[in-house]
């Protein structure tokens, strides 16, 4: 057997070709040296910043359409030079209700998150139901402008927490924050969208009005000129009676909605009872607002009771209409 055949090697050409490589490193090192530096300053002026200071911070996404310019100053919202407010100029119109027949206001939550259950809540359901957009939401101004497009009222969720027990995320106020804090946590959920008409906040009794930081957001957002819901969770302490909320609402003449129901059931089996209750409570007061979860079983039933409603004797309206309709009892 033949020995396999030896690699030849020019130590002359091997010495030459180290010498190579030792040049190019040398050059490469010489390079970052000088211009390094400035070129990793290029690198960071041409990268998206990762943080924005709150006040001037923009929305991700610019397509809020262009009446949006005099309510809002850079990306947060604010009352008009005339005087007008931004509830004013982003509740949907409220359409002509016969005297003696009961109205009823639709939400749905987390709108945003799922971009084909939001895609669907658009579809499904007719425009008097209003979205509350999640600040969480990826593309939080487009989803608000898309349901702008279609004639639908748009508030925006303001995360609480109780700073102790949970956490509703980055953005979230929290009742143990202090007023400085809490404006921050605030504008940075302000500034994610726009064309919203108030902000709608999920009060329980343990992230209450009494909270000073949670008092001063809520009042910085109606002296912005925003609505503001108060959502609570279906047999939630404290949901029945006037609480810090409402009275601040009162207090300023601004306008204000409660939710009478939240409807997120386990089982879809519960949605033909709750939407029930709802309309006896239009019949018995004149007016209720509902909220619901935007799950497509949820959704889908939801729409077809809303069609139902005229034959009910009922008629389904934005919530802008109720504003100011319901602060302690809920009456007229």
């Amino acid at each position: 057997m033949r020995p396999p055949p030896r690699l030849s090697m020019d130590m002359g050409a091997f010495a030459q070709g180290l010498l190579l490589v030792a040049a190019a490193i040398v050059g490469l090192a010489v390079y970052a040296f000088i211009a390094g530096p400035a070129h990793l300053r290029a690198l960071q002026d041409a990268a998206p910043a990762l943080t924005v200071p709150v006040e001037s911070a923009e929305p991700a996404v610019q397509t809020a359409p262009a009446d949006a310019s005099p309510f809002y100053g850079g990306a947060l919202p604010q009352r008009a030079e005339d005087g007008r407010t931004p509830f004013v100029a982003f509740r949907a119109p409220a359409p002509a209700v016969p005297a003696g027949r009961g109205r009823i206001a639709l939400m749905v939550a987390d709108f945003g998150l799922s971009e084909s259950g939001s895609a669907g809540v658009l579809e499904s359901l007719p425009p008097e139901a209003a979205v509350i957009l999640s600040p969480y939401a990826a593309r939080a101004d487009a989803w608000a402008a898309r349901a702008r497009e279609g004639g639908r009222e748009v508030w925006l969720h303001l995360p609480l927490s109780s700073g102790e027990t949970e956490n509703a995320g980055p953005l979230s106020l929290s009742a143990t924050m202090g007023v400085a804090p809490g404006a921050q946590a605030l504008r940075a959920v302000l500034g994610t969208a726009r064309g919203y008409a108030g902000v709608a906040g999920f009060f329980r009794r343990e992230v209450s009005a009494d909270a000073p930081a949670i008092r001063a957001a809520l009042g910085e957002v109606l002296t912005r000129g925003l609505a503001l819901a108060q959502i609570a969770p279906p047999g939630a302490e404290g949901a029945e009676e006037e609480d810090p909320i409402a009275a601040l609402a009162r207090m300023q003449d601004a306008p204000y909605v409660r939710a009478d129901m939240v409807l997120a059931p386990q089982d879809p089996q519960d949605v033909p009872a709750a939407l029930a209750q709802v309309e006896e409570l239009a019949h018995i007061r004149g007016h209720a607002l509902l909220v619901v979860a935007p799950w497509p079983s949820v959704v889908g039933r939801v729409a077809s009771w809303a069609d139902g409603l005229p034959a009910a004797g009922l008629a389904l309206v934005p919530p802008s209409a109720l504003a100011g309709a319901t602060y302690a009892d809920g009456g007229p």
